[in-house]
């Protein structure tokens, strides 16, 4: 089985042909590709089909199926716009149909989607949610707020983020009985260079970056009214993307630098 290793601000991804994989017990395969001790290593593994109008399918390293990986959308935007001597795609998802392009130095620019606020769009179990997890939390935490941008997303906003035990909490909220899909947790800090965020993602674990993370926690800040302009840089431990998000209507978009790092094949 060929495959394409990648990575987005060390958000790492394996990439393959729909026709490579075999597809008898596909979460199995992707728990064993995605073992950093026993396969290749990712955050998450993308199949795609028919490379001059790909359709993706996106798997945390837990082998679930999601509906959007930012990064990794970045990633094989760069592999498949190369490969096709383009330099702007559509690639579909199972949420819909993303906008990527290629831009100068090397950065990507991906059409996330447009962001859903509304309780049972995120989904949560009900209504109060938000607030029943604000309620619950110490002074640590300043606001906190959810979003769907093809999945699920909660983000704190905090004073400082080097008190934060991100694995903790990450843990705590991943699969608590208010998010019957499960969350990604996010924990931000507003600073004058942007955005400082660290991301528990459902499936994964800690990650070095989270490009539907970064947008999560831009699109909930203004929302909540945190921050009003319409684009921002998102810094995480493995680098900073622009988010940009104009007008409310619209999609939020991503700009991040993808790396090829190498090619091989797993048996």
């Amino acid at each position: 089985m060929q495959f394409t290793k990648y990575h987005c601000l060390a958000n790492d991804f394996v990439l393959f042909n729909y026709e490579q994989l075999p597809r008898q017990n596909l979460p199995a395969s992707v728990n064993r590709i995605a073992n950093r001790r026993r396969g290749v290593g990712c955050d998450q593994l993308l199949i795609y089909r028919n490379p001059a109008s790909p359709m993706v399918e996106i798997y945390n390293s837990d082998g679930a199926q999601v509906g959007m990986c930012g990064n990794g959308l970045c990633a094989l935007g760069h592999l498949l716009m190369q490969q096709n001597n383009q330099t702007a795609m559509t690639i579909r998802t199972k949420t819909g149909e993303h906008v990527v392009r290629q831009l100068d130095l090397g950065y990507v620019q991906v059409d996330i989607t447009v962001p859903k606020f509304d309780w049972y769009d995120i989904p949560l179990a009900h209504a109060s949610a938000v607030e029943s997890i604000s309620e619950s939390q110490d002074s640590t935490y300043v606001k906190a707020g959810c979003v769907n941008v093809g999945n699920p997303h909660l983000v704190f906003f905090v004073d400082d983020l080097s008190k934060i035990d991100t694995s903790r909490w990450g843990a705590k909220f991943e699969n608590d009985e208010l998010f019957p899909e499960g969350v990604n947790v996010g924990f931000a800090q507003i600073k004058d260079d942007g955005i400082h965020l660290r991301v528990w993602e459902r499936g994964v674990g800690y990650t070095y970056a989270c490009g539907s993370g970064a947008c999560a926690a831009f699109v909930v800040a203004r929302h909540l009214g945190i921050l009003s302009q319409p684009e921002v840089h998102v810094l995480q431990e493995g680098g900073a993307a622009k988010v940009s998000w104009k007008d409310k209507e619209e999609a939020v978009s991503l700009t991040a630098a993808p790396t090829a790092v190498f090619q091989g094949e797993i048996f």
